[in-house]
């Protein structure tokens, strides 16, 4: 078990514990993936709605929240009835595609002895089977069939989810390290204490730019062992005193 006084680890997915992006590979997937759980008129219709939504996308006529939920509307239409199997693809290919350092990161998560949650605006329909065959107990993602009114789990909705999730566990007032890639969570980063950084080093410096008091190290490039080394140094860093004081609002 991890102790209390440890930093609780808040990952993203995509460009993060995996290489690249996951989005794109699903899409493919429903366009042309193998689904023999599919009758012919079902999977037929499937990649065609998708190649229609996607063009759409591409044109400038729907946003990508809209996109995401006429998506996952045609994935449950088509699938209705359909083995499990079929779901079961995605998260399984996706795991191949682990960035090889995280892998001793995983098995600690999974072992419990390092408390974390995946926070990712990867769909729920892959995301959370992923997450759990990664090993994270806990996964928050964009929510499955995305009702009208729902917001993908990015930007200042993932840092609500993740607040509020931290707090329905009474881990609101410990430090927390973010591992991640992309400045879209600068809301959330603006709240964590210490971040290991997958993206671009010119996204880095601009997430350095609008932060304050928070700590970065830069993980890119790094093996296994020395991403483990960077996570010593971030939960180090959570323990200084500019940031003892630094809790959620």
């Amino acid at each position: 078990m991890a102790e209390d006084s440890a930093p609780v680890l808040i990952c993203d997915l995509d460009g993060t514990i995996l290489r690249g992006n996951s989005f794109p590979l699903w899409i493919l997937w429903l366009m042309a993936g193998r689904l023999p759980e599919f009758g012919l008129r079902a999977r037929v219709m499937l990649s065609l709605r998708v190649q229609k939504l996607l063009l759409q996308r591409r044109l400038g006529r729907i946003e990508h929240a809209r996109l995401m939920r006429e998506v996952q509307h045609a994935w449950h239409t088509a699938s209705h009835g359909a083995a499990d199997s079929a779901a079961d693809r995605v998260p399984t290919m996706l795991r191949r595609r682990v960035r090889p350092a995280f892998e001793p990161v995983l098995q600690q998560i999974a072992a419990g002895e390092i408390d974390a949650v995946l926070a990712t605006a990867a769909a729920a329909e892959y995301a959370r089977p992923l997450g759990l065959l990664l090993g994270f107990r806990d996964v928050l993602a964009t929510p499955s069939q995305l009702p009208l009114a729902g917001a993908l789990n990015r930007g200042a909705e993932k840092l609500r989810r993740v607040q509020e999730f931290l707090a329905g566990r009474q881990w609101a007032e410990r430090s927390r390290v973010l591992l991640t890639d992309h400045i879209d969570d600068l809301p959330l980063l603006q709240h964590c204490h210490a971040v290991g950084w997958f993206g671009s080093a010119e996204m880095l410096s601009r997430a350095r730019a609008e932060t304050k008091g928070v700590s970065f190290v830069d993980c890119r490039r790094l093996d296994a062992t020395a991403l483990g080394c960077a996570l010593a140094t971030l939960s180090a860093a959570c323990d200084a005193p500019v940031l003892a004081d630094r809790t959620l609002a």
